[in-house]
């Protein structure tokens, strides 16, 4: 009997991975029954595979023949690294003279792993600055890793090849010594920003698994917000637009964007209510002397006018992210003064309803100037452009000031 074994696998595999040996046995002489296939890695020591040559192979193979069969395991805790495994063929002829032939495949065992830390580095970050984030990234394995870090927030996608943290691994860009670092910030808007980093992890194509993994971490950055921001009339009248050089949230202008994703696109004037932008511009742009029509305002109408300037810039302020809060007394106060005066009848009570407008007008103007030097803090992320009252002008629609 004269046999020649041939046991083959893959190079490299971790705990928990199948392996699978492919085994060949050439006949070099007579021909030879199989009696025996064991391999000693199996739990019981002398475990017989010949169940796994019997479903591929004859019984008996002739003289010159071969025959392959594979088998598997696997890969447990504790095996020894590199795990050498032998399977031992023994077999007669048909004279009784038996032998046996044998080898052994060896694996290098890997185990990736990998840590992610990612954390705020200064907080509470006031608001409309810049929550700024670490993230710390540790090949704590013993192979190298291919790595995507995703970070949306942060603008962060790359791709790296990160190797084992050799024992002085220092956290910068540089991920040849087992350590990674990235440093980015986003602006800090609400109470705090949260933010989470994605590490894709799979071995480089050389090892030949196809074992990969994602490892995540958040944190959050408080947020100290300032509030108090203000605009007069003046900025409101002037940053709309018609529509023909911004795009967007701010298509028709920041006052247009405020008033209709922060205020909710109506305005209770009391003596108008205003649904559109064209409205709110209508309010703004319209001419104190002169009514749509060229017809002269009357005393009372140019009262309702000036206080509603106040009123809708307050109203406009109350509604930004971080606006001075309106006193919801001083807004009704002056709602009802401006509906009221509608209905004033001669000369006393049309200077008690004007002097009424006025007062109120003086508060709301105060309210309007008071975080004026507050920088405006948008939410939704809303950029502000520059003025356009060219293009304000010419989208009001000021037939919404006139009293006749």
């Amino acid at each position: 009997v004269d046999l020649t074994v041939t046991k083959e696998g893959p190079g490299y595999s971790k705990t928990g991975d199948t392996v699978i040996y492919n085994v060949t046995i050439m006949n070099n002489a007579d021909d030879a029954t199989i009696t025996s296939v064991t391999d000693q890695n199996f739990v019981d020591g002398l475990y017989s595979i010949k169940a796994a040559y019997d479903a591929d192979c004859p019984a008996t193979i002739l003289s010159g023949d071969s025959c392959s069969f594979t088998f598997q395991r696997v890969t447990q805790v504790g095996d020894p690294d590199p795990f050498l495994d032998e399977v031992v063929v023994q077999a007669e002829d048909a004279f009784g003279n038996a032998s046996s032939a044998s080898d052994d495949h060896s694996v290098d065992l890997i185990a990736p792993s990998l840590t992610v830390t990612k954390s705020c580095l200064s907080e509470p970050v006031p608001e409309g600055q810049s929550a700024n984030f670490q993230i710390d990234i540790t090949n704590t394995g013993d192979v190298e890793l291919d790595i995507d870090v995703i970070d949306a927030l942060l603008g962060i996608n790359e791709s790296t090849t990160i190797h084992p943290d050799d024992g002085g691994c220092a956290y910068d860009a540089d991920p040849s010594d087992g350590c990674l670092r990235f440093e980015a910030g986003t602006t800090a808007t609400g109470d705090s920003v949260y933010n989470m980093v994605d590490v894709n992890w799979d071995l480089p194509d050389y090892y030949g698994l196809t074992n990969d993994g994602t490892e995540s971490d958040d944190d959050t950055c408080d947020v100290e917000q300032e509030d108090g921001a203000t605009r007069t009339i003046g900025f409101w009248r002037t940053h709309g637009s018609d529509g023909d050089i911004f795009d967007g949230a701010v298509e028709f202008g920041y006052t247009c964007h405020v008033f209709e994703d922060h205020l909710g696109g109506t305005a209770n004037l009391g003596w108008k209510v205003l649904n559109d932008c064209s409205d709110v511009f209508g309010i703004f742009q319209a001419a104190v002397a002169k009514e749509s029509d060229g017809d002269k305002r009357n005393n009372i109408c140019k009262a309702q006018l000036q206080g509603s300037w106040q009123l809708l810039a307050a109203m406009l302020n109350d509604s930004l992210t971080n606006g001075t809060p309106l006193s919801d007394e001083l807004k009704t106060a002056m709602q009802d003064a401006l509906a009221d005066a509608d209905d004033a009848s001669g000369k006393k009570e049309k200077r008690k309803a004007m002097k009424k407008i006025k007062q109120l007008a003086g508060q709301l103007g105060d309210y309007n100037e008071s975080g004026d030097d507050v920088a405006i803090i948008d939410a939704d992320g809303t950029m502000i452009p520059h003025a356009d009252p060219n293009g304000t002008r010419s989208y009001a629609d000021d037939t919404i000031a006139d009293c006749n």
